[in-house]
Parts: C-alpha cells; sequence; structure tokens
C-alpha cells in the first residue's frame, strides 16, 4: 500500500507540473517544432520528441521539489585542551565543540544519523570521538549548551531550524597549537545522504567553556527541548 501511496503521490505531482509546463514556455516549443516539421514534411516525430524532453524536465523539477536536503553551518567553535579538568579522561584529551545551525530545506521530513569529525594537521588528519556537551556552558555568557546528539533521531521539519552544539575529543600532543587548522564535519542523514562542512578553528577560541554548577545543570534541563 505504501508503495502504491507513493506512486500516485508522484504522479500527482508530475501531472501537476507538467500542465504548468505545457502551458507555459513547453507550448512554444512544442509549437515551433511542429510548424518546423510540417515545412519540413517529417510528421509527428518531433511533438514526441518534445513531449519527451517536456516530461523529462518535469520529472527533474517534481524530484528536485521533493528531495530531502539540510542547510548546515557551523556558527561557532571551541576547544578546550586539558580537558581533564571538565570530563574524567586523559591530561592530553582536548575537547572541541561545534555550535551547529541545521534547518530542513524541502518538504520531505529528515533526520540526522551520524556526525563526525576530523581535523587537519601539518602532519596528519585526525579523527574525533563523540563526546557529550552536558553540563557545560560558555564562560563569557554563561549560557548552557545543548547537545545535539539527544535529538539527532528527531524528525526535522521544513522551514524549522535547530542550534544547539557538537562535543568531540582527540588525544593528541600537538593540539595546542589548534589555531588555524581545518576541520571538516560528516553529517549522515536518515536517508544516508553526506553532506561536509568544513571550517577553521579562528584564534581565541580555547578555554571558552565551563562546567555548570550542579544545582544549575538540574535546573537547566528541566526546561523544555528547542
Amino acid at each position: 500500500m505504501f508503495l502504491l501511496r507513493a506512486i500516485g503521490e508522484y504522479f500527482l505531482a508530475v501531472w501537476a507540473d507538467w500542465i504548468s509546463r505545457m502551458s507555459g514556455v513547453a507550448s512554444i516549443v512544442i509549437s515551433f517544432l511542429a510548424a518546423y516539421s510540417e515545412l519540413k514534411d517529417k510528421g509527428k516525430p518531433a511533438l514526441w520528441i518534445a513531449a519527451a524532453i517536456c516530461y523529462l524536465i518535469t520529472s527533474f523539477s517534481v524530484w528536485y521539489k521533493n528531495r530531502p536536503d539540510l542547510k548546515i553551518e557551523i556558527r561557532d567553535i571551541a576547544v578546550q585542551l586539558n580537558a581533564f579538568t571538565l570530563m574524567n579522561r586523559d591530561p592530553m584529551t582536548s575537547l572541541v565543540v561545534l555550535e551547529l545551525y541545521l534547518v530542513n530545506t524541502r518538504p520531505a521530513n529528515n533526520a540526522i544519523k551520524q556526525y563526525a569529525l576530523c581535523i587537519k594537521t601539518d602532519k596528519h588528519t585526525l579523527s574525533c570521538q563523540d563526546a557529550s556537551v552536558y553540563g557545560l556552558r560558555w564562560r563569557q555568557t554563561q549560557a548552557i549548551l545543548k547537545d545535539l546528539r539527544s535529538i539527532q533521531y528527531d524528525i526535522l521539519m521544513q522551514g524549522k531550524p535547530v542550534v544547539g552544539h557538537l562535543g568531540f575529543i582527540i588525544d593528541d600532543d600537538e593540539l595546542g597549537k589548534f589555531s588555524g587548522k581545518k576541520l571538516i564535519l560528516t553529517v549522515t542523514d536518515s536517508y544516508n545522504v553526506l553532506r561536509k562542512v568544513t571550517a577553521t578553528i579562528p584564534a581565541g577560541s580555547i578555554d571558552r567553556l565551563e562546567r555548570v554548577p550542579i544545582a544549575l545543570m538540574l535546573h537547566a534541563y528541566k526546561t523544555p527541548r528547542y
């Protein structure tokens, strides 16, 4: 039943777009080809060719309008060196936090399946591991970070943006030289479509985070999710 319904929706969408194509520029093209074919005594094949072209354009238009697509922006980057002060880990572990903006630009619903991050240094590419940002806040504004992984499987509806944060950890002894390094965020959606977003770690991104006091943390996470 789902397949039949999908086929029905497809033909309805094609028919709606087909009418607009045939009543607009396509009608002019077909009329011209018809007149030309009569002059050349080639009969009706030109009409079928023009109709096939219109159908291909219409099918592409329907696919393009309804395909799932996401707009993803990295709005801020923070790096916490020797993150054992924030997490119970090795002192050489560093924490990278991204502030992300996501919005679904298509009618089809979508969701995030996976986030992955790597950082390119002068010598090699470092793969990062997922880390929670629960209980962290910006040192300057005291704004609490919102962990995108806690809602990554939630439905993303068209035109409803989500802003939140992702944490990643790296074990390396060269991370004190983060500034100017390129990072690559790979986002995989529920349709297994991969999107890569690149950014450069800015100067002044070091040690901008702190842990929220327990009392404030419990209060903050009782509020509705964004």
